[in-house]
């Protein structure tokens, strides 16, 4: 692979936008770095300690950028995230962002504490560094403490994050090597990622309004309600980003099932408990799955989880105060076995332009060419799975309901005794 640097392939605004959006979601500080471990971003949520005291000394800058290159690589080969202290005791987390197997830069976060530093080794490094020993000290306690679930967790968040930046970053680099072809996917890319920093952006700002305000609950009932609004628009975040992934992989076709033994009763669980963070108390929503469903299944349940999360959250945006009912049903055939999911609301009719719009963005395969709102693409995007299920899709507003039918195909799996 000829020599590509991270700052050509994505726009340093953009990266800018996204470590802004992280370090205000988690409360860290966050950065992007090259290869080397320079930064190519201003730091974001940065402390007065780590900014103005450990970075403007020469030895402090380059530990730092040394700690960034080394945490990038620990998670290249452990293949998760790994937390670890900065050589100054505060907890970082560093996820590379790679191109055919070679990292061409980090996503950074942290510079927080999981617990009281040592005083000496304060004072040493404070030594090592040139820099006031009681200045040094003054500064490091004024950060906060987290606890280590809550660094984990946004390690976990930034993983994801660099898992997408990484792809974009691949995408771009073919678009440099292929024909016409692939400058298309690249203006389709640039305004996929657009479309979805901005709803990004507009989730971060209200969460931490909605965050701010449960503060001033007083009832119970007003801060359950805060807590909901706030767990709404994170999921909305993580799923931005899951979006991106799958989109990336699809396109890519770095797309592989993840088969497994699963159950038709654990998959329902996970769409009920889903379902019931965003609908509405008086919209009613009932969940069948008839004696023909096998008890075991093989396949892909992730895939279908997502899939059918998106139809049913399109369901209930239309059935406010109204119903929303899923019937699961099974068909032998051949050696496996369809499993159809059928969705029907009583809410806002589906127009007969809306339904042929629907149809058209999930049978068009070609998502490049495909021209519409964010709506539709997430359609399109939908499509690309289910032709990856090899499965079929309906829709139809019939006898008062808006109707959606999804058919992939199963192997009942018979599980020994």
């Amino acid at each position: 692979m000829s020599m590509v640097r991270l700052a050509e392939l994505i726009d340093v605004k953009v990266l800018q936008k996204i470590q802004d959006g992280f370090s205000a979601y988690t409360g860290m500080a966050a950065l992007t770095t090259d290869e080397t471990g320079a930064a190519i971003t201003t730091g974001s949520g940065f402390s007065y300690f780590c900014q103005n005291l450990i970075r403007r000394t020469g030895v402090g800058g380059k530990r730092c950028e040394e700690c960034a290159v080394q945490g990038a690589k620990r998670t290249m080969e452990n293949e998760e995230t790994i937390v670890y202290s900065c050589h100054t005791g505060l907890v970082d987390f560093s996820a590379p962002i790679v191109i055919e197997g070679r990292i061409i830069g980090s996503f950074t976060g942290g510079q927080v504490r999981v617990e009281d530093i040592s005083e000496d080794d304060m004072r040493k490094n404070a030594a090592e560094l040139g820099i006031d020993p009681e200045t040094y000290i003054a500064e490091l306690k004024k950060l906060p403490v987290f606890p280590i679930e809550k660094v984990k967790s946004a390690a976990k968040f930034l993983q994801s994050i660099a898992e997408t930046l990484s792809g974009m970053a691949y995408q771009s680099y073919l678009a440099v090597q292929e024909s016409h072809r692939t400058e298309e996917r690249a203006r389709f890319q640039s305004e996929y990622f657009s479309s979805v920093n901005v709803f990004m952006q507009a989730q971060l700002g209200e969460l931490i309004s909605y965050a701010d305000a449960s503060r001033e609950k007083g009832e119970a009932s007003e801060l359950q309600a805060s807590l909901k609004e706030i767990y709404e628009k994170g999921t909305g975040i993580l799923s931005s980003v899951d979006s991106m992934t799958s989109y990336l992989n699809l396109v890519g076709g770095n797309a592989h099932l993840l088969e497994e033994i699963y159950t038709m009763d654990q998959l329902a669980k996970q769409l009920e408990n889903e379902t019931a963070m965003y609908r509405d108390e008086e919209t009613s929503f009932t969940m069948r799955i008839a004696e023909n469903v096998p008890q075991y299944l093989y396949g892909d349940p992730s895939r279908i989880f997502h899939l059918i999360s998106v139809f049913l959250r399109a369901a209930f945006e239309r059935a406010q105060m109204g119903e929303v009912v899923m019937e699961v049903t099974g068909e032998p055939f051949s050696y496996a076995t369809y499993v159809s999911f059928r969705i029907a609301d009583n809410g806002i009719p589906l127009t007969d332009a809306e339904v042929e719009d629907i149809r058209r963005c999930l049978s068009n395969n070609d998502i490049f060419r495909l021209e519409g709102s964010d709506m539709e693409r997430e359609f399109a995007l939908d499509g690309l799975l289910l032709h990856q299920l090899s499965g079929t899709a309906t829709v139809e507003h019939e006898n008062d309901e808006n109707v959606i039918c999804i058919r992939i195909p199963q192997l009942a799996w018979k599980k020994k005794a």
